[in-house]
């Protein structure tokens, strides 16, 4: 995960290494928040090297730590529900969450990096083998 209160500046240099972010959140209120947050996948770092020399240039933090663990399904979001149990989950698993993002198919947590693979067995248990549909 990268930050920076650049946002031009760190498209360009994601662009220029040909580095799509998986998942981007812009933040443009005029408060010390401000700024950008993007996931990258490690799939796509080749020169992760120079990479880290350019986005720190930006200036642009990078977090090694964090991950992304996404849940999905049509409507998903039209109740917090899979939000509080995904975020209760991760509570009982003592997984450290940095963040919640949503759209209306899915619901993404952004957390721990090396706890990622407990995240997603867990989640795949009480999202899909545990999980009930509903039936209109």
């Amino acid at each position: 995960m990268v930050h920076s209160r650049e946002v031009d500046r760190l498209l360009s240099v994601t662009d220029s290494f040909g580095i799509p972010g998986k998942q981007i959140h812009v933040i443009t209120l005029g408060c010390e928040q401000d700024g950008s947050w993007m996931v990258l996948s490690k799939e796509n770092l080749h020169q992760s090297e120079r990479l880290r020399t350019a986005l720190e240039a930006i200036p642009a933090r990078w977090h090694d730590t964090a991950g992304a663990v996404s849940i999905i399904g049509t409507g998903i979001t039209a109740s917090h529900e899979k939000i509080r149990e995904g975020s209760k989950a991760l509570q009982e698993l003592c997984v450290k969450s940095f963040g919640i993002a949503t759209s209306s198919f899915r619901i993404t947590w952004l957390v721990e990096r090396l706890k990622i693979g407990v995240v997603v067995q867990h989640f795949h248990r009480i999202f899909i083998e545990n999980s009930s549909p509903r039936v209109p």
